[in-house]
């Protein structure tokens, strides 16, 4: 399932830690460093936000993909 955006000042995010297991240590695998942000919000700094739009891709054109494609290969057996 995909996981809905935070919104920090008009930033949209999500942050690696609040996703299901499987998607982030999927995502980790994909999305280049760079892209992982840290953002203070009041006394707490959050270090492991993607924006939303990189997440978004990722989900729809890779996660949902491979997901998919697993599938795929239990029936071909």
């Amino acid at each position: 399932m995909k996981h809905s955006p935070t919104n920090h000042l008009g930033f949209e995010f999500v942050r690696i830690s609040e996703l299901p297991i499987h998607q982030a240590g999927e995502l980790l695998q994909w999305i280049p460093r760079n892209l992982i942000q840290s953002i203070r919000i009041d006394s707490q700094v959050w270090k492991d936000c993607v924006p939303y739009a990189d997440y978004d891709f990722w989900f729809d054109f890779h996660f949902v993909y491979q997901q998919n494609k697993a599938g795929d290969l239990e029936f071909e057996i």
